[in-house]
């Protein structure tokens, strides 16, 4: 069974991915949003993935990377610049009024779910909230958030 890299090494791991993020929304590279692997530690939960508990947090590490301002703020740049690739502000809860070529759903709907689920975890309740307002909107556009033979709509608004 793979064990927590530990919070330092999750801590680099997760602010080097937001330097890329930064990155691809600079020069526009929207689709590297979508194309790419990166939600294991960018927005780390409390569940094992199929890096089994490579990345996953507990209630200690949760707790001490809470208080971590750096940590904080650069997980809330991370849920930002993803729903910005998404093409939804995130400060205003509305979709971008004239998004770039690629700044569109990408139906990753484990990745919404994912992000949700980390900023419930870090208690970010303004961005939760936006992951909920984007997940309705995707929703009432006949999105599907299937995954894996299970619909994570509810995990998303109930979490």
């Amino acid at each position: 069974m793979t064990e927590f890299v530990g919070v330092q090494e999750l801590k680099k791991l997760q602010a080097m991915q937001v330097d890329k993020f930064r990155s691809w929304a600079k020069g526009g590279h929207w689709d590297a949003f979508h194309s790419n692997h990166y939600d294991w530690w960018t927005f780390p939960i409390d569940a094992p993935s199929s890096f089994g508990f490579k990345y996953t947090v507990n209630k200690e590490t949760i707790d001490e990377l809470a208080k971590d301002e750096q940590f904080i703020a650069s997980l809330r740049k991370a849920a930002e610049l993803l729903l910005s690739s998404w093409g939804w502000n995130a400060t205003l809860n509305h979709p971008i009024q004239h998004p770039a070529l690629g700044q569109s759903w990408s139906n990753w709907p484990i990745r919404l779910a994912k992000c949700n689920r980390s900023l419930v975890l870090f208690k970010q309740q303004d961005l939760v909230e936006s992951t909920r307002i984007f997940a309705k909107h995707l929703e009432s556009q006949g999105n599907s958030f299937e995954y894996s033979g299970r619909n994570l709509l509810p995990e998303i608004l109930e979490g």
